[in-house]
């Protein structure tokens, strides 16, 4: 029996054209059992709304839920996850798109491993209508059928590729964004893409999760490349600040999910922890004083 997939889109003041092309990628998917789910978080038109009224479809579900309020982007993702009643849930940027078989591929797989919580796809990024995919694909795959091993590589590797993937509906709702998200000091508040990592971190507790290299998932980043923006040796020594006072938030919050979710274990968590935060800050560390010298002897831009 082929389950449906919510496919939950938390929409925050974008433009009706790159909604557009969001939906029209969801429509264009070889697996048609599908709910669209939109949470408009406090928008200041009517426009998706009408969109998605005057769509012609039949066969998919479509359901749009207007907040009144603004509401934290973690309390939206939490919002429109909640709504999902399918087998399967896939949330997807607003602006962002999938392959035609992002749903199928996945769905086949989760169908014949009951052991796996989530696959995602190679992330693609995609600028001004430039592709910049190079045919890397990473390693991030998550196989170990003990949690220890899944969680001990996954803060080395320090990614949040998986927030995009084709999930169990009730591990994302189990785990939950406000229940593992936590800002104990600045600057983590309002740091919202850093806050995929602990969300991640608790997924992985109840599944392994893997890549299939055939699914696209390709994210349209208005801003990207960071690398265009100008910033002098004061913002770069505060960016370095920040980021290394983020980074003891996150790994904080680690050890505390740890503590709630593995309580007797902790004795062997908490030391790898601390490795991989020490690991992170020489990795980076290096790389600070690299641009640091590029900008210094060849002039280069610092971010």
């Amino acid at each position: 029996m082929k389950h449906f997939v919510s496919v939950c889109i938390p929409t925050y003041n974008n433009t009706l054209d790159e909604f557009k092309r969001t939906i029209n990628s969801i429509l264009n998917q070889n697996y048609k059992k599908i709910k669209i789910i939109v949470s408009d978080n406090a928008p200041k038109s009517k426009k998706k709304f009408f969109f998605l009224k005057n769509l012609n479809t039949k066969k998919i579900i479509v359901k749009y839920y207007k907040q009144s309020k603004y509401l934290k982007a973690n309390e939206n993702w939490d919002y429109v996850i909640s709504k999902s009643d399918s087998e399967y849930t896939l949330v997807i940027g607003c602006n962002d798109e999938i392959s035609n078989n992002y749903l199928s591929e996945a769905v086949k797989f989760l169908d014949k491993n009951n052991d796996y919580y989530a696959v995602n796809g190679v992330w693609v990024p995609n600028y001004k209508n430039k592709n910049f995919y190079t045919g890397f694909i990473p390693s991030f795959y998550y196989k170990s059928r003990f949690k220890f091993f899944r969680i001990i590589k996954y803060i080395f590797e320090f990614n949040d590729n998986y927030i995009n993937a084709v999930a169990r509906t009730s591990i994302l709702k189990k785990v939950g964004f406000k229940k593992t998200v936590k800002d104990y000091w600045w600057p983590n508040k309002g740091e919202f893409a850093n806050n995929f990592t602990p969300f991640l971190f608790s997924c992985l507790l109840h599944g392994k999760c893997t890549y299939k290299d055939s699914m696209h998932y390709i994210h349209n980043a208005p801003g990207w490349p960071k690398n265009q923006k100008f910033v002098n040796v004061k913002v770069f020594f505060l960016i370095i600040f920040k980021f290394y006072l983020r980074y003891l938030n996150l790994f904080f919050n680690f050890f505390i999910i740890i503590l709630k979710e593995e309580k007797i274990k902790i004795f062997l968590y908490f030391p790898l922890i601390f490795l991989s935060l020490i690991y992170n800050y020489v990795i980076n560390t290096r790389k600070f004083f690299g641009k640091l010298k590029r900008y210094f002897f060849f002039n280069q831009k610092l971010y």
